[in-house]
């Protein structure tokens, strides 16, 4: 299989990441950027609902990679990194008002110094936010779970050879330490879009608790085909989870939250993020289902305010 996470597609497992050689980092406390947005724009949508979040973005992937983030056209070498210390993050993250920080990259938790800065961090009353692939051992990442709060599971591309088992394992492993998952499928039409195929590959994680967050995420927005989106989306809806958007959905119909009893549209949301919360509490005001959201306070409370991109700040 190639990785499909940067233009280089290396294939999986020749050879290991070149920003970390045997156990060490060679970039330790260097990064590409720190930006600021909206909770939304990772995508999470159940986790402290319009939440500013400070991103902190980490180069290195599992697999050979010096493209990192993996939208960027650049060879590590083009990149200019800069390096950190965690009073420069909490300077950023104070003076922002910043309710989260989130750890953001290919593999970010490969780095041995990104464990050191989450538990650093986390004891500084921090919410940290971590993105995870199913590339990465759970028994690896375990030493960081208990320091953070929200995990972004991303499933890189939807492919025949992938290990269903070992994603739901995964996930299932952090659900049961009582850390909010959210999983990202990202989904390419020209490599795997088969509804029958998507149907056996989800089996597995059908089994998780029915009330995680799925979120199709398109490749690019010339993935983004509504007849085959829709089908998807009600596939799993229909083996028993009830939350399923699609990130950039230029028609907003499944970036809305409904309720799930009642299919009143509850949080409104765009592609810049959150528009309007209809809720009393984290329950529908309608028939009084309860979503289970996590938040820093009642939900009807929540004053939104919007960022109309992700800006980098340093």
């Amino acid at each position: 299989m190639q990785c499909p996470r940067c233009i280089l597609k290396c294939n999986y497992g020749e050879e290991k990441c070149e920003n970390v050689k045997k156990g060490k980092d060679v970039y330790p406390y260097q990064i590409l950027m720190i930006t600021q947005s909206k909770i939304e724009l990772i995508p999470i949508y159940h986790y402290i609902i319009n939440a500013t979040v400070i991103n902190i973005w980490i180069p290195g992937s599992i697999t050979k990679c010096d493209v990192c983030p993996w939208s960027m056209n650049l060879s590590l070498s083009a990149l200019e990194l800069r390096r950190i210390n965690m009073n420069h993050v909490l300077d950023i993250f104070k003076r922002l008002k910043g309710d989260a920080i989130s750890i953001m990259g290919c593999e970010p938790l490969i780095n041995e110094w990104v464990h050191e800065l989450i538990y650093k961090l986390k004891h500084r009353n921090v919410n940290i936010i971590a993105k995870l692939t199913p590339m990465i051992d759970k028994d690896y990442v375990a030493r960081s779970l208990d320091n953070v709060d929200c995990v972004f599971l991303e499933i890189s591309e939807i492919h025949e050879h992938i290990d269903w088992y070992k994603i739901y394992e995964l996930a299932q492993h952090i659900l049961s330490m009582n850390i909010h998952v959210e999983i990202g499928l990202v989904v390419n039409p020209n490599n795997y879009w088969n509804l029958t195929n998507i149907r056996k590959s989800l089996t597995e994680i059908a089994k998780l608790n029915k009330y995680t967050p799925l979120h199709i995420i398109p490749r690019t927005i010339d993935d983004y085909q509504e007849r085959t989106i829709s089908k998807i989306v009600n596939e799993i809806i229909e083996m028993g989870y009830l939350f399923c958007y699609v990130k950039g959905d230029p028609t907003h119909r499944y970036t809305t939250t409904r309720c799930p009893k009642c299919k009143t549209p509850l949080i409104l949301r765009d592609e810049f993020g959150v528009k309007k919360i209809v809720l009393r509490g984290n329950k529908c005001p309608f028939c009084g289902f309860d979503l289970k959201i996590k938040a820093l306070k009642p939900l009807s409370k929540i004053k939104v305010s919007r960022l109309f991109s992700e800006e980098i700040v340093w």
